[in-house]
């Protein structure tokens, strides 16, 4: 049994530079990386979420989530909806797990330096990065 060559791929693997050169390569359309990236502009829906917030604190916990790190954002005056919003908005900006928890937003991981700027972005006067 000989092996055949793969139609889609028309030289060897080391001279393909990424997947996505490979897909343009076969004239599809390959969506920007940075399209989710925290410094992108805020969907419309989420921009100025937090103008009545006058002081957003911002940590890292680990204890009570299983040792897994997670970052929390306090101080948040927004209703319910809104919370929601801005957890989803979050989670995609930054590729982690998000959740609402007693007003409070938490996110897996430790995105404490990633995060001031894109609150900031989003219309918080003043936040503040604890531990």
């Amino acid at each position: 049994m000989t092996k055949t060559k793969k139609p889609w791929i028309d030289s060897p693997p080391h001279a393909i530079a990424s997947l996505g050169a490979a897909l343009r390569g076969q004239g599809l359309t390959v969506h920007d990386a940075n399209a989710l990236d925290p410094g992108s502009t805020p969907s419309p829906s989420v921009a100025r979420l937090l103008d009545a917030s006058k002081k957003v604190v911002v940590r890292r916990e680990n204890k009570g989530h299983g040792g897994k790190t997670v970052t929390i954002v306090e101080g948040l005056v927004l209703r319910p909806a809104e919370l929601e919003k801005l957890a989803r908005d979050l989670r995609k900006a930054f590729g982690c797990g998000s959740a609402v928890v007693a007003s409070n937003v938490v996110l897996q991981g430790d995105v404490t330096d990633r995060l001031k700027p894109r609150l900031e972005q989003l219309g918080a006067k003043r936040v503040v990065v604890g531990n």
